[in-house]
């Protein structure tokens, strides 16, 4: 199996995964609007993604907004540039840590801490801006956002630290193909 080949089935694979537990998510906080948060493990798949691999891995994140943006209750341009952009925001957390192996990055809790809050803080920050461009202040939307996303900012981390010790999840794939490759052929 060639490495594009493969990319692309993981990514799908996880593509899935994500938009199951947004649309799950996004279906439960139609039935308990009152929480004010909801917790989705979306987000979690789209780090794992950026973590396995790089760049590639916003495709996970992007699939998020379109389905936020045709489930949300209301339908624009500008919303569906709002979600579009802050997901792909996301694409700068791997360019952040470009000089920082994936196994580094997930042996030690402190990079990976700060992945996940560099991959929240664009996001939310990102809204920001664009929500003062959409009639919004700055502060409202972050605000807004910071209080949506917490919660699930927080499950992400403790998550990600349970499943660092998992073989070949948090991985970066490239390496990981390559050297199961070499291992076939031996």
């Amino acid at each position: 199996m060639k490495l594009e080949l493969y990319r692309k089935l993981d990514l799908i694979f996880l593509t899935v995964l994500a938009l199951s537990a947004e649309g799950l998510g996004i279906w439960l906080n139609s039935k308990f609007p009152g929480a004010g948060y909801y917790l989705s493990f979306s987000s979690l798949i789209a780090i794992i993604a950026l973590l396995r691999w790089g760049t590639y891995g916003i495709v996970v994140n992007l699939s998020l907004a379109l389905l936020s943006t045709f489930l949300g209750t209301t339908l624009s341009i500008q919303i569906i540039v709002f979600y579009l952009v802050s997901n792909t925001a996301a694409i700068i957390v791997p360019k952040i840590f470009k000089k920082v192996d994936t196994s580094e990055i997930v042996s030690k809790s402190y990079y990976l801490f700060g992945y996940v809050m560099a991959f929240y803080g664009i996001i939310i920050v990102s809204r920001g801006l664009l929500g003062s461009l959409l009639h919004m202040t700055f502060y409202e939307t972050v605000m807004v956002t910071l209080s949506q996303t917490l919660f699930s900012m927080i499950m992400s981390y403790l998550v990600l630290l349970l499943l660092k010790g998992r073989e070949g999840l948090l991985v970066n794939m490239m390496t990981y193909f390559i050297n199961e490759q070499k291992e076939i052929k031996e």
